[in-house]
């Protein structure tokens, strides 16, 4: 283990130490944890902005294999490697999961409200790894207004993962319970297991401990030939820790650790592309924080919550052949990241107003060390944000929201060259309005005007328009949404609930910094992601139920070059129009479904050039048994098959096939 790593966690361990003393031996208030219950609905969008949420128990009737997977029917989202879990990054709305840009600052992933993600060592995926099995709830917030408390320039969206705690298993009820899973797939000869242990002590304490590991080897396409992606072994733990001080105040502990190994990979991860060459691949990360929550009862002005982060990342990457591109960026790079955020929910009423205020404070330090041809160096980053929820007279909502954020970035180099320092503002403004229209209807819409900070990887790069170095510039957006809701309830038979949505979204990014590539004469200046998402949600009290998610994209950029000025293209990354459909039943102990998950064929227009993909549609079907008495009840037990017809097919944002067909069996007990 490494010395920070070994610091961190018993830093953990000295301050948890006391709590669990605490909890034994401290006189108990009446105070109740609260009993999560896990639904087994998705919830549709809410508010001004579009927003997904999958319960866990939903999660798990997927067995996804990845925080990708379990995305894959919200409208507006692709990913490529399927079953992955450290190559299927998300891409909402044209951001994330490209070869280029894997970790894409237009896409944020928050496990347990904080963004822990190390930046991009250049074309690979960083970050924790999110067990799916861990996962109490996943949510999407599209667009910069919906992100607004995580970060500046999130332009596609926000993946918000809440783990679970102990108080989960327990019920909220003192005790000790246990939950087992084990599972496995044939295409690729994967296995998982996750043993997860909680104790809840009393009223006041509960802790969770867990330990899994996802194994995966090579597995091959609908054709039958084998995928250049060898695989992974990818061992991870979770420690949490809860102690209610009193009615008001609550601290959280969590600890996490995962270790992943590949080899004979491709470099590119994100997408498999060959260009660069296969490298040999080790990870060792490690996220340690501590919570603090204010929540006195009869206050709704105070709802507090102070949160110390510590990341760590570690990625050693060696290139399998000499000379190959890959070689340039071969050797080890630590990437540690603390962030601190102080944020408080308001709720109260003013002259005919409901207002729900959440602001913050967020302070966020990376230091990067890197190799060879990637930049190394470290920025800061003081952040303000404020965004309040009203509801008013007349079935009308309104969101405002604003974010302020300063960063300093220092100490940067690359290729043994000194760049900056820079220090740079990235402003972000919005309002959202929606309004019930009767009969169960409503309309909503938004316009953000948000402003994107620079990162270490893009810093150094000259712009030959604007004639400077990108680490003292910010990227400009404009994202406008136009939407129709509907949700009603004993519209076939009594007891049904039908909730439905369409929207319309135009973002358009000027003064790039994230480009598909630069050089000194040549960049990608701008984009404009156009695109339509419906989506909608039958269900009826006898058990059936139906759901589909429809996305069209139309994304272009603009390319500039000395020679020929600029140009307006295809993006080269547009993923394709996609559509889901699932159609299920029900019984008091089974649920059968069926899952197909379409692509129109993908036809790009680029200067000289047309290139074209062809569509392609998959089937999947899963079975979930909960016996409810004898020897077996409180068992759930998972079959399902993907690509039942074994279907040769590839998305768009990668060069990789994904999985031909598989069989996956997945057992679950709480004891």
């Amino acid at each position: 283990m490494r010395p920070s790593a070994l610091f961190t966690s018993s830093l953990f361990t000295a301050a948890a130490w006391p709590l669990i003393l605490a909890a034994q031996q401290a006189p108990l208030p009446q105070v109740r944890l609260d009993e999560v219950v896990l639904t087994a609905t998705d919830e549709g969008p809410a508010g001004t902005a579009p927003v997904a949420t999958i319960s866990a128990d939903e999660i798990a009737r997927r067995q996804a294999g990845s925080v990708a997977d379990i995305l894959r029917d919200v409208p507006g989202i692709s990913a490529a490697h399927r079953g992955n879990v450290l190559s299927a990054a998300p891409n909402i709305r044209g951001f994330g999961g490209t070869a280029h840009m894997a970790s894409d600052p237009s896409v944020q992933v928050a496990i347990d409200g904080t963004n822990t993600d190390g930046g991009r060592v250049y074309q690979n995926v960083t970050g924790q790894a999110a067990d799916p099995a861990l996962l109490r709830s996943a949510s999407v917030l599209k667009g910069p207004l919906a992100s607004l408390e995580y970060g500046s320039g999130i332009n596609g969206g926000t993946v918000r993962l809440d783990t679970i705690n102990g108080a989960d298993l327990t019920g909220g009820q003192p005790g000790y319970r246990f939950r087992q899973l084990l599972g496995a797939n044939s295409n690729g000869d994967g296995w998982v297991t996750s043993s997860t242990l909680a104790w809840q002590a009393d009223d006041r304490f509960d802790f969770l401990l867990n330990y899994s590991r996802r194994r995966l080897a090579e597995q091959e396409d609908g054709d039958g030939d084998t995928i250049a992606n060898e695989g992974f072994n990818l061992p991870s733990l979770l420690v949490k820790a809860r102690y209610r001080i009193d009615e008001a105040n609550t601290v959280t502990l969590s600890y996490t650790d995962s270790k992943s190994a590949e080899r004979d990979v491709p470099y590119a991860q994100a997408t498999g592309s060959p260009i660069f060459g296969n490298v040999n691949r080790d990870r060792e990360g490690s996220v340690a924080s501590v919570a603090w929550n204010y929540d006195p009862a009869g206050n709704d002005l105070i709802d507090l919550e102070l949160k110390y982060t510590r990341s760590e990342q570690v990625v050693d990457i060696e290139a399998l052949v000499p000379g190959t591109p890959a070689a340039m960026f071969e050797g080890r790079y630590n990437l540690d990241t603390d962030r601190i955020t102080l944020k408080n929910t308001a709720r109260f009423a003013h002259a005919g107003v409901a207002h729900n205020l959440r602001a913050g404070l967020d302070w966020q330090r990376q230091e990067r060390d890197a190799a060879n041809y990637t930049p190394s160096g470290r920025f800061t980053r003081f952040g303000v944000f404020v965004l309040d929820e009203m509801e008013l007279a007349g079935d009308l909502n309104l969101s405002a929201g604003l974010r302020v954020e300063r960063q300093k970035i220092e100490g940067a180099e690359q290729g043994g060259a000194a760049f900056g320092p820079f220090t740079t503002t990235a402003r972000t403004a919005g309002l959202g309005i929606e309004k019930g229209l009767g009969a169960g209807f409503s309309a909503f819409g938004s316009f953000t005007y948000g402003e994107g900070l620079a990162t270490l990887d893009v810093a150094p790069s000259l712009s030959p328009t604007r004639g400077t170095y990108y680490g003292d510039t910010v990227q400009k957006s404009r994202v406008w949404e136009a939407g129709l809701k509907y949700a009603g309830n004993d519209l076939v038979a009594a007891g049904d609930r039908l909730t439905a949505s369409a929207s319309a979204y135009q973002t358009v990014i000027w003064d790039a910094l994230y480009g598909v590539s630069t050089s000194a004469s040549a960049e990608y200046t701008g984009f404009t992601m156009r695109g339509v998402e419906l989506e909608a949600r039958y269900d009826m009290a006898q058990g059936f139920y139906a759901r589909g998610a429809l996305t069209i994209n139309n994304h272009s950029e603009d390319y500039y070059t000395a020679a020929e000025g600029l140009i307006r293209q295809d993006y080269i990354y547009t993923a394709a129009d996609q559509l889901t459909l699932t159609v299920g039943q029900r019984w008091r102990e089974f649920d059968l479904a069926w899952h197909m998950h379409a692509a129109k064929g993908v036809e790009l227009a680029r200067p000289g050039t047309t290139s074209e993909g062809p569509g392609w549609a998959v089937h999947d079907l899963t079975l979930r048994y909960e016996p409810e008495t004898g020897p077996l009840a409180g068992l759930a037990v998972d079959l399902g098959v993907e690509n039942v017809f074994d279907r040769q097919y590839k998305n768009n944002l990668s060069y990789l096939a994904e999985p031909g067909r598989n069989f996956k069996l997945s057992l679950a007990r709480t004891f």
